[in-house]
Parts: C-alpha cells; sequence; structure tokens
C-alpha cells in the first residue's frame, strides 16, 4: 500500500491495477475471518464483549469503511477523469473540482487504510508470526 501512495510516483496504470488487485485479497481476508468476525457480532449484540474485543471490532469496522471509500472514490474519480475528456466536457472547471473532490477522498481513506491496516496487522501481530513461522531445516 505503500507503494501506491502520492511519493511513490508509479504509473497511474499500474496504480489503478494494483487498486483493484486488492479487492479480492481483502474478501479473501474477511471470508477466512468470518467466523471470528461473525462471533465477535453475535458477542457485541448479547453485550459480553470485552474493550478489547470492542477495540478490534471499531478497527474492523473501520478498515471496511476505509477500504469501501478508497475504492469508491478511487473507481470514481478515474471514470469521471476519463469519461469527461472522452465525452468533451465543457464545464472543465466544475468537473476538475469534483475530480479533485474525489482526489482528496481517496488520497484521506487510503492514508485511513494505511494506518488501521497497521493497527490491525499490531493487533494481530503474534498470530501473524505464529501462520509465518518456518519450521527449521536440519543442515547435513
Amino acid at each position: 500500500m505503500i507503494l501506491m501512495g502520492p511519493a511513490a510516483k508509479i504509473n497511474p496504470s499500474l496504480h489503478v491495477g494494483l487498486g483493484i488487485a486488492i479487492i479480492p485479497i481483502i474478501i479473501m481476508h474477511l471470508l477466512l475471518n468470518g467466523k471470528w468476525l461473525g462471533s465477535l457480532i453475535k458477542s457485541l449484540f448479547s453485550g459480553k464483549l470485552s474493550p478489547k474485543a470492542r477495540y478490534m471490532f471499531r478497527l474492523a469496522m473501520g478498515l471496511i469503511i476505509a477500504f469501501s471509500v478508497a475504492i469508491i472514490s478511487g473507481i470514481a474519480s478515474h471514470q469521471s477523469g476519463y469519461s469527461s475528456i472522452r465525452h468533451g466536457i465543457i464545464n472543465r472547471r466544475a468537473i476538475d473540482h469534483s475530480i479533485m473532490a474525489l482526489h482528496r477522498l481517496h488520497a484521506i481513506s487510503a492514508l485511513a487504510c494505511l494506518i488501521l491496516s497497521f493497527l490491525h496487522a499490531k493487533l494481530h501481530w503474534a498470530s501473524i508470526k505464529n501462520m509465518l513461522k518456518l519450521k527449521p531445516r536440519k543442515v547435513q
């Protein structure tokens, strides 16, 4: 995600491609952790949720919202820019302002995604390390 920021200066087509490629990764992550999320939601409504679990739930919902806004605003700003050029929109100033607003929303939500993803990974770091732990091979 850091490579996709404005400082990275990557090709806009690559940026769009990577943005679209992250969608199935997010969906797969949610599906793999759906059981946990479902039990968390049940506990939330039963009132039996610890403060840490409440924080985890808020963080997960924040990530879902931030990623949704980033994806939708990214697609919308990309489409508006190309469609206005393709259709020869006369009121260029109005189009420029709306595209700029979409770009700002995209940048802010992408930054929120980055920060929330860091917090999410930090919260689950022990599990991540266990999943990635490689068994040492014996050298003969």
